[in-house]
């Protein structure tokens, strides 16, 4: 999976996993450090794979964002 993936956000979630399940990192505090991350994301990912496993994990958040200010219609028109 780490091969194939080209987004670098995912890569680091699946390296986390990889280096708990492998034992390069003893602690999620180790692996945090080794990918240059906050322990707390390490641990916000670790959740997120308990709570769906992979799938939970690997999905991206969906920003429901402000409304748009210019309408579609006058954007296209530019």
């Amino acid at each position: 999976m780490l091969r194939q993936e080209k987004t670098g956000s995912v890569k680091e979630r699946i390296q986390v996993l990889y280096l708990l399940k492998t034992k390069k990192a003893k602690t999620v505090t180790e692996a945090a450090e080794m990918l240059r991350r906050n322990r707390v994301t390490a641990q916000d990912w670790l959740g997120k794979y308990r709570q769906g496993r992979l799938e939970k994990l690997l999905s991206k958040k969906v920003s429901t964002g402000r409304t748009r200010k210019v309408p579609q219609w006058a954007e296209k028109a530019l």
